[in-house]
């Protein structure tokens, strides 16, 4: 049997892509970003995301947030996550119905976190609001830099959404298996809030 030192490992060991985290601090948030502050469903997912150093930004949040009205970024998820539990005796319509009305917690925990993470991974970096005690990157960043980054992480989710390769099909089964759970068990944005 072959032993390898911890060099030799250490090589064979393939590495995760390096992603820069970057926070803004919360008092600069406005001024970086522009706009007004996030306020109910849409302000919890950014937050939930921007807790797990997953780098949305409030467009994609206030998008998943409406995925309900059948409209926005997240509207071709519908479609990946039909054609991924497409059934002969269930037409692709009524599936695709069926997903407006997932939980949103459910959405944002099996659809929004891989997606956005992958978008984040796929640029090398995420930009969150948070505590800047933490590190004085954000410090750096000014209004034009956060529209860049938010222009290419949202054409980035979008190209993910767009076809079914970008993530894979047992990505998208697995989320609509996991999405059509809560739906059956009727857990819902209280879960979140909560």
């Amino acid at each position: 049997m072959e032993t390898f030192g911890a060099s030799e490992w250490a090589l064979a060991v393939p590495r995760p892509p390096v992603v820069e985290l970057i926070i803004i601090g919360r008092p600069r948030a406005a001024k970086v970003i522009g706009g007004e502050p996030e306020t109910g469903s849409a302000a919890a997912c950014l937050e939930r995301l921007h807790d797990a150093h997953i780098g949305a930004t409030p467009q994609i949040a206030r998008d998943l947030a409406r995925f309900r009205d059948g409209a926005g970024l997240w509207l071709p998820a519908a479609t990946r996550l039909s054609t991924a539990q497409s059934s002969s005796n269930i037409s692709l319509h009524y599936e695709m119905h069926i997903w407006r009305h997932a939980p949103l917690f459910a959405l944002l925990t099996h659809l929004a976190m891989p997606v956005v993470r992958a978008a984040c991974t796929a640029q090398g970096q995420s930009i969150v609001i948070g505590d800047c005690s933490l590190s004085r990157d954000g410090e750096r960043i000014g209004r034009n830099d956060y529209a860049q980054y938010a222009d290419r992480l949202e054409q980035t989710v979008h190209t993910l959404l767009a076809t079914e390769e970008a993530l894979g099909r047992p990505f998208w089964q697995a989320a609509g298996h996991n999405i059509m759970n809560a739906l059956m068990r009727g857990t819902g944005f209280e879960a979140l809030a909560g």
